[in-house]
């Protein structure tokens, strides 16, 4: 049987909190909270009255730098994430308690609601609607990873499902039109020239006041139910915590695990061994050469083309770089993996030096390349 994770980073109120957790409670083998350090403190001692794991996080922009480190602390075979604004519908608690036993998925979407203009309609036109949302993922490091750029969540990975029952978000119903035109505002600072399929501005989802045109559908008289105790919820009483006991995860270790983090010297730091004895080449031959890589720095580097920092094997030869060879696999610090490298040979008989060697994509070489010298002719 498959174990659920419900992973909630917030700041919102203590008692919509509880409120919205309660009532995955029936599904969930693990309820994670996430504060946010600058959370009122009561707001935290509420929290910590629903949470099996209640953890502090060091917030920065883009708030999606903290996707890989959150996930992390999840132990369940499935992570749920749900926001201290969100409602997760009673038909969705049930979808879940079915899904999470599936072993043909590796992640799921789920449609979400913008709840508006009142706790009782939700926005059914385009942008709002459909609107999938990717938060029921695989607890699976081999291809769980994410871009960490704002309004991304994580890495799309197949197979993967769509469930029917909602998530409803209710941004537009808590905030304020002045909070919500200062969030736009900051977004199209970051995010300059952003756009719907439409070709519409992509923050107008916050502005339902200036773009809407359809009238609002009503929402579900059991969703209704889950909804309206989520904004009027039941007092909690806090629970006495001794806040400097509660882990935090710092900006240090959360970008450790950030898509888009810098490199740094002490971070670029390899070395190479070759494994493969026969260095012969025909004229023109590609082939991949055995190698071992092992990661002396301070940093896990991802494998792939596609995870940052881009960090591919390549070689120099005599007529310059040859082509690039991913990592197979990530590399994390004091580990060795064995990884093939491409390597084309000269048209020409002859030996040829080779220097093997990391490179940063955008940045440079690592600087500690392995020389070798291959053997270009025919063999007899």
């Amino acid at each position: 049987m498959g174990t659920l994770s419900i992973l909630c980073p917030t700041r919102d109120p203590g008692e919509r909190v509880v409120a919205l957790l309660s009532q995955l409670r029936p599904v969930a083998d693990e309820i994670v909270v996430l504060a946010n350090v600058e959370s009122d403190r009561r707001d935290v001692a509420c929290y910590a009255t629903i949470a099996d794991r209640l953890l502090f996080y060091e917030f920065a922009m883009p708030g999606e730098r903290l996707s890989a480190w959150a996930h992390a602390q999840c132990s369940g075979d499935w992570i749920l994430v749900i926001h201290g604004d969100e409602v997760a519908s009673p038909g969705l608690v049930n979808e879940l308690a079915r899904v999470k036993d599936r072993r043909d998925l590796l992640q799921a979407y789920i449609p979400r609601r913008w709840v508006f203009p009142d706790g009782e309609h939700w926005l059914d036109e385009s942008p709002w609607a459909p609107d999938y949302s990717l938060r029921l993922v695989r607890n699976d490091p081999a291809v769980l990873w994410f871009p960490g750029q704002t309004h991304t969540t994580a890495a799309a990975a197949r197979p993967a499902g769509f469930l029917e029952a909602p998530i409803y978000h209710l941004d537009c119903l808590v905030n304020s039109l002045r909070e919500r035109s200062a969030k736009v505002d900051g977004y199209e600072r970051d995010l300059a020239g952003l756009t719907t399929t439409a070709g519409e501005p992509a923050n107008l989802y916050y502005l339902p006041e200036k773009y809407a045109t359809r009238q609002p559908a009503e929402i579900p008289p059991a969703d209704l139910l889950a909804v309206n105790a989520v904004l009027r919820p039941t007092p909690v009483v806090p629970l006495e915590a001794d806040f400097d006991a509660i882990p935090t995860g710092t900006r240090a270790e959360i970008d450790e695990m950030w898509d888009l983090r810098s490199l740094s010297d002490a971070s670029r730091q390899a070395k190479i061994e070759l494994i493969d004895s026969d260095l012969r080449f025909a004229p023109g031959e590609c082939r991949g050469l055995t190698i071992r890589v092992h990661n002396v720095g301070d940093t896990t580097w991802p494998g792939g083309l596609e995870r940052h920092p881009h960090i591919n094997l390549c070689y120099l030869g005599p007529n310059g770089e040859g082509p690039r060879s991913p990592l197979p696999s990530s590399i994390a610090p004091g580990q060795a993996i064995v990884a093939l490298v491409t390597v084309v040979a000269e048209q020409v008989a002859g030996r040829y030096p080779v220097a093997i060697d990391l490179v940063h994509e955008g940045s440079g070489w690592f600087g500690r390349p392995l020389n070798i010298m291959i053997e270009v002719g025919y063999r007899q």
